[in-house]
C-alpha cells in the first residue's frame, strides 16, 4: 500500500482552507441574524398573550366582585315612633282601586310564600290643598296575606315621594344592606320587617308580618334584579 503525505490526506491547501473557514463564518453570522430577528415577533406574541390574560383576569375579578356584592344587615329596634307625633292629628288619606293604572315596575312577578294566596291592591291619596279633594297620589299598594291574615306582606311604592307610614325608627347608626348592588335598609320590630329602597326611580316601602328573614330576602331578590 502506497503511503500518502499528510498534506495529501488532509488537503492542507491554504486557499481552500481559507475559503472553507470564511464560508462557515458567514453561515453562522446569517443564522445568528435570523435568530435575533425572530426574537422580535416572538416577544410581541408573548406580550400580546400576556396582555390578553391579564385583561381576562381583571374582568373575571370584577364580575365576581359584583356578583358577590350582597349583604343582608337587619337593624333590630325596640320601639317604633309615630311619624306624626308632633302633629295635632294624622294627615287624612283615602284609598281607592277604581280606574287605577298600575305601573309595570313589577311586571315580571315577585317571589311570595306559597301560603299567601290572597291579595289586594289600591292607591293612597292625600288631600289637594287647592281643591280640598283627595286627588294627590301618594303611593300604590299591594297586599298579600294567608287565609287567617296572620302572615302578611304590604308592598307600597311611589315615583313622586316616599310612601306614607304612621311610624318611623329612630336609629343613630343604620346598617345598610346590598342586593345586586342596590342599597336598602331593613328594620326588624317584634315579628315585623320593614324595608326601604329606591329601584328604577320608585321609592319602595315594604312591611311584613310573621314573615321569615329568608322569605323576605327571596322577595327582595325577585324585585332588585
Amino acid at each position: 500500500m502506497s503511503k500518502k503525505s499528510t498534506a495529501e490526506v488532509y488537503d492542507f491547501n491554504k486557499e481552500t482552507m481559507k475559503k472553507q473557514i470564511l464560508a462557515t463564518y458567514e453561515k453562522k453570522n446569517l443564522n445568528n441574524k435570523y435568530s435575533k430577528l425572530s426574537i422580535i415577533p416572538i416577544s410581541l406574541v408573548i406580550i400580546f398573550i400576556g396582555a390578553f390574560l391579564i385583561k381576562n383576569i381583571t374582568f373575571s375579578k370584577n364580575v365576581y366582585t359584583r356578583a358577590s356584592d350582597e349583604s343582608i344587615n337587619v337593624n333590630e329596634v325596640i320601639e317604633a315612633m309615630s311619624t306624626f307625633k308632633q302633629s295635632s292629628s294624622e294627615p287624612k288619606t283615602e284609598t281607592s282601586n277604581i280606574n287605577l293604572v298600575w305601573p309595570n315596575i313589577l311586571k315580571d312577578g315577585i317571589a311570595l310564600p306559597k301560603d299567601l294566596t290572597k291579595e289586594n291592591g289600591y292607591a293612597i291619596y292625600t288631600k289637594n290643598p287647592e281643591t280640598g279633594k283627595y286627588t294627590n297620589l301618594n303611593s300604590y299598594v299591594y297586599e298579600y296575606f294567608n287565609s287567617s291574615s296572620k302572615r302578611k306582606i304590604r308592598l307600597a311604592f311611589s315615583k313622586t315621594e316616599k310612601p306614607l307610614r304612621n311610624y318611623y325608627f329612630d336609629t343613630e347608626k343604620v346598617k345598610k344592606s346590598y342586593i345586586n348592588n342596590y342599597e336598602l335598609i331593613i328594620y326588624q320590630y317584634s315579628d315585623n320587617y320593614y324595608t326601604e329602597f329606591i329601584y328604577k326611580g320608585y321609592n319602595f316601602d315594604i312591611e311584613t308580618t310573621n314573615i321569615t328573614k329568608d322569605e323576605l330576602t327571596s322577595l327582595l331578590k325577585s324585585i332588585l334584579k
